[in-house]
């Protein structure tokens, strides 16, 4: 029986990823035989093969045969398509450690994704009057923030996709995907950490210096990095105050 939009194999695929992913099931362990499996879950067998492939597709399993099935370490073979799942999961909490790192990553990137965006010249590929029409969305919801705050993430995830297309790499544009749950929760809790106005109004000077190549380049990608480590220390305060582990909330079957 489906959960929501998930099918059974599907309800079965995320108790096992989830399980990998909090440590109950670790790199070398082995699963109980098909059967056995099958009734500890209380699903049909055939569900749990469908799910059982899927994690081989995911580089999650090694089966030998007359061996039977083993754990693989998801850091050492897993990729984007595993860390997109685990991000649509709700009923894992990723814990403050991960959320960290998380946190980490996209003030790495962000700058590097804006310098890159800067650099396209060709006539088209800057939409400066779609990007101003955004950051005029978002100064708007202000006012009612706390209502309308997922609705100015929404806009700032907007962004990053008319960033990403600027820049026009298929892959950055499949990360950019990959990564939208995540990334929407941590600039949720930036948001809700910071001065939106003041940062948006950031966004806006910069974007006007971009556009008139009076910043450009490293320059460019290096001051954007130093504010984004100065806006992030409350939040990085309140993350590392969380349980560092991630943890199963509730099972998704």
């Amino acid at each position: 029986m489906a959960l929501g939009n998930k099918t059974l194999p599907d309800q079965v695929a995320d108790y096992l990823i989830a399980r990998i992913f909090i440590g109950e099931l670790k790199p070398g362990d082995k699963l109980p035989a098909e059967r056995q499996l099958a009734d500890q879950l209380g699903v049909d067998r055939t569900s749990l093969r469908m799910a059982l492939r899927h994690l081989s597709r995911l580089g999650l399993l090694r089966s030998v045969h007359g061996s039977g099935i083993t754990i693989k370490d998801y850091a050492d073979k897993g990729g984007l398509d595993f860390l997109a799942t685990v991000f649509s999961m709700e009923q894992l909490d990723l814990g403050g450690r991960f959320l960290l790192e998380a946190l980490d990553q996209w003030c790495f990137f962000m700058p590097l994704l804006i310098m890159s965006a800067s650099q396209q010249r060709e006539p088209g590929l800057i939409d400066a009057q779609a990007l101003r029409g955004l950051l005029q969305m978002q100064l708007a919801l202000i006012p009612r923030k706390q209502e309308q705050l997922l609705p100015i993430v929404e806009l700032e995830l907007e962004l990053h996709d008319r960033l990403n297309n600027q820049v026009g790499s298929i892959i950055m544009r499949l990360i950019n995907n990959s990564t939208r749950i995540l990334r929407r929760r941590i600039i949720y809790m930036l948001f809700d950490s910071i001065d939106l106005e003041q940062h948006i109004a950031y966004h806006q000077r910069l974007l006007e210096q971009i556009l008139e190549n009076s910043i450009q380049g490293h320059a460019l990608m290096d001051r954007y990095r130093a504010y984004l480590t100065n806006l992030t220390q409350e939040l990085r305060t309140r993350l590392r105050a969380l349980p560092p582990e991630p943890r199963l909330l509730r099972s998704p079957l």
